[in-house]
């Protein structure tokens, strides 16, 4: 039962580590699919980037990083 997809549970990564991405939207070039999602963390209320995520059955999920990541700097 390792492939089914199952929703109000949390998905995990290859890390075990559940997956980060708020108000997700799927992709699919060719034979991946592509998940990004706002980052969020329970420490700071800021943009920080949209968490990029493949996966080849939709049930198995690696995190690639980071797109369109946004560092804030005070000067």
């Amino acid at each position: 039962m390792s492939n089914v997809i199952r929703n109000g549970v949390p998905w995990f990564d290859q890390n075990g580590e559940p997956i980060n991405a708020q108000a997700g939207n799927l992709v699919q070039v060719e034979e991946t699919f592509y998940l990004f999602g706002e980052y969020k963390t329970n420490n700071e209320n800021k943009f920080v980037g949209f968490s990029r995520y493949s996966s080849k059955d939709l049930s198995h999920w690696k995190f690639e990083g980071l797109a369109l990541y946004h560092n804030m700097m005070v000067f």
